[in-house]
Parts: C-alpha cells; sequence; structure tokens
C-alpha cells in the first residue's frame, strides 16, 4: 500500500470511527485531515478551521472535558446558559485517534511515531 492509500485509509477510519465527536459533522467533515510528509504523515485536527467556522475553537474542551460552567452569548443569541460539564470526548486525540492510528499502521507492517497537538 503506497502512502496515498494508506493516508485514505487512515482518514477513513478516524472520520467513521464511534468515538469521533459528532454535532453538526463540523469536525468531522472539515477538520480532520491527513498531510504527506517526508516523515511519514501528519494527522491534523484542526482548531483554527473550528473557530473560523463556529466562533470558537473547541477542541480542547472535547479532548480534555470541562467542568461545569456558564457559557455566556450560547448559540450566538445573547443568553448565558448553564453546562454541567462533560467529560464524555475526551482523550478522543491523544489515546483513542492514536490507538487506531497505531493500530492500522501495524497492521502494514509499520510503525508509529505519533506527537500530539491541537
Amino acid at each position: 500500500m503506497d502512502k496515498i492509500e494508506l493516508s485514505s485509509l487512515i482518514l477513513r477510519a478516524i472520520k467513521s470511527a464511534s468515538f469521533i465527536p459528532f454535532d453538526k459533522g463540523t469536525l468531522r467533515d472539515r477538520a480532520i485531515h491527513v498531510v504527506i510528509t517526508d516523515h511519514g504523515f501528519d494527522i491534523v485536527f484542526n482548531g483554527n478551521i473550528l473557530k473560523n467556522i463556529t466562533g470558537v475553537n473547541y477542541l480542547p474542551f472535547l479532548e480534555e472535558g470541562t467542568k461545569p460552567h456558564l457559557i455566556p452569548n450560547a448559540f450566538g443569541m445573547g443568553i448565558t446558559v448553564w453546562h454541567p460539564g462533560s467529560t464524555k470526548h475526551k482523550d478522543f486525540i491523544k489515546k483513542k485517534s492514536v490507538n487506531l492510528i497505531t493500530e492500522i499502521l501495524k497492521q502494514q507492517g509499520m510503525e508509529a511515531n505519533i506527537y500530539v497537538e491541537y
């Protein structure tokens, strides 16, 4: 399998994984990319795209979880809403996605050297 085929396989696997947060599909459909590099692949979860589309880079909140908090100007409606906090998607990048990618590469007889930044 060449790098292009493998990058497509990785991207499809991540985007279809049950642990990827999904509300309107913005993260899955527009902010996850695989870039082929000299050293292999960069799998990018791009918070800047989310910020440009939604006004907020919410990746860290999904990845790290949140404590109970108030959301000012919720939904752009000028109201403040109480949020109970959530850890539902905690570690979907640095653990769940990394494990999935590592498994795919192992199946191809390759090793993973993964660095996570979001």
